[in-house]
């Protein structure tokens, strides 16, 4: 499980530029993109967050590679690369696709798409053509 209390903590939000349509509940950063909230931190290229009656529904975005960081509740980082992202926050699971590499104290693996539920840190990894899925585990 990740930290409990980072789902209630305020998000915040950095970039170089901002697009914000108050009707649509629509926001376009881009150019050096960092999302917080709690101990997650999102850093992209590009990111666009869509809200819902007031809350976050979905973020997606893009990078070079887009970085996902958050520490369990063994305050363990986890981190997560890949060229695309998408987080559906009532799913609380987020799909990364595009060369992604996820690395945690157990070790490291990577696929060309991992989905990545946050509440149960239970992870999907799929690989394609070119990008099998493989895994390295650490001793002990």
């Amino acid at each position: 499980m990740a930290l409990e209390n980072d789902y209630q903590q305020p998000v915040s939000a950095k970039a170089d530029r901002l697009e914000l349509d108050q009707q649509s509940g629509s926001q376009q950063f881009s150019g050096n993109v960092e999302i917080t909230q709690g101990s997650i931190v999102i850093q992209a290229d590009k990111l666009h967050i869509e809200t819902r009656n007031g809350a976050i529904y979905r973020i997606s975005g893009s990078g070079n590679p887009i970085r996902f960081r958050q520490l369990d509740n063994d305050k363990k980082l986890i981190i997560v690369e890949g060229n695309r992202l998408d987080y559906v926050t009532p799913s609380w699971t987020v799909i990364f696709t595009g060369n992604v590499k996820v690395t945690r104290a157990a070790g490291e693996f990577s696929g060309h798409s991992i989905e990545y539920n946050l509440r149960k840190q239970q992870y999907k990894a799929k690989g394609n053509n070119r990008n099998r899925v493989s895994i390295t585990l650490n001793p002990g």
